[in-house]
């Protein structure tokens, strides 16, 4: 999740801040395992477990999907 200049990751057990951006983050992250979902959201593929054309869920929380992100969301999900 992005935060400007910060980066907020959330795990299972806890949520980390990290000084980054969600670009670089991005990056770094292998692309078969995570999507970009919007432009402040990065989701990972292994824990959703639900989307819309709107949102992906994981568990209870909704993320959305923005539109220069669809595309590429539904295509690896699908």
């Amino acid at each position: 999740e992005s935060l400007k200049e910060y980066v907020r990751i959330h795990n299972t057990s806890n949520q980390l801040v990290d000084k980054s951006n969600i670009g670089k983050m991005e990056e770094q992250l292998p692309p078969n395992l995570f999507v970009r979902t919007h432009r402040s959201y990065i989701a990972a593929l292994s824990k959703v477990t639900a989307f819309t054309q709107k949102d992906v869920e994981i568990g209870t929380i909704e993320i959305p999907i923005g539109p220069r992100h669809s595309k590429e969301v539904f295509k690896k999900l699908s």
